[in-house]
């Protein structure tokens, strides 16, 4: 098919066959690209959870992350002054604190019998 709309078709076949096919195939590819764009959205939810637990264990080890003008989880720039002294954004710092929250009530758990 040309950018114009019409169908090359070297090989005779007939026009309605031709359409179909083109449609079926650009259903296929549609149907793939969503499929990866969900299995990236996904990558990315991961790999942003796995940012906040590690984070938020080393907060609870005492590392310190600030002062940097970008958030140590998501990336985004930070204009807040407590969040750049921090370095997280105030947006991912109430993940972070609820994972360690999480991380505290876990270790309290595994001490007591």
């Amino acid at each position: 098919m040309t950018a114009d709309g019409r169908i090359v078709n070297p090989h005779g076949y007939p026009d309605e066959l031709v359409r179909q096919s083109i449609a079926a195939a650009l259903k296929s590819i549609a149907q793939r690209r969503s499929r990866s764009a969900k299995a990236a959205a996904e990558t990315r939810r991961r790999r942003q959870a796995f940012k906040v637990q590690e984070t938020a264990r080393r907060i609870v080890a005492g590392a310190k992350l600030g002062p940097r003008p970008t958030c140590c989880i998501c990336g985004r720039g930070i204009d807040d002054p407590q969040s750049v002294a921090r370095g997280i954004g105030s947006e991912c710092w109430q993940d972070v604190l609820q994972a360690i929250e999480q991380q505290q009530a876990a270790k309290l758990a595994g001490a007591l019998p």
